[in-house]
């Protein structure tokens, strides 16, 4: 599971709850979490050649969502927002599409995934505000 905060440490107190309680309900998923310099270590080691598209990028949340994909694109397993409780375990979050999620490298997937490549999960609350967001890329195996 990796989460994104411009600060490690703020966003372990920020979103401690939430956390919490998806390790709790994905106990074979390694919690991780990139702040906005590991993140950027992270694009350079891995994408070199999209660097300056990173780096171009004036607005952090944008920055933030372009490492969203690389690091799935990269590792393969699951993004969560810092504010996104997990209601079922995640390896249950492809059943309606005949799937199972699995946990990244170590996983013991078993799932189909020629059906589906990704699944991202977006909830607006009401009255309209930012989203939660939930993705998740096959592993790499």
């Amino acid at each position: 599971m990796f989460y994104t905060a411009a600060n490690v440490t703020r966003a372990e107190i920020d979103s401690k709850e939430y956390r919490t309680h998806c390790r709790e309900l994905n106990p074979r998923y390694e919690l991780i979490t990139y702040d906005d310099d590991m993140s950027r270590r992270f694009v350079v080691r891995h994408y070199p050649e999209w660097v300056s598209l990173y780096d171009s990028l004036d607005v952090p949340v944008m920055r933030a969502d372009m490492w969203r994909y690389l690091v799935l694109h990269h590792y393969g397993g699951v993004y969560l927002d810092g504010d996104v409780d997990c209601k079922k375990p995640i390896d249950e979050w492809g059943e309606i599409f005949g799937v199972s999620v699995g946990a990244g490298r170590s996983s013991t997937y078993t799932g189909n995934w020629s059906k589906i490549g990704a699944m991202v999960g977006i909830e607006y609350r009401r009255p309209l505000r930012e989203p939660q967001y939930a993705a998740t890329f096959p592993p790499k195996l």
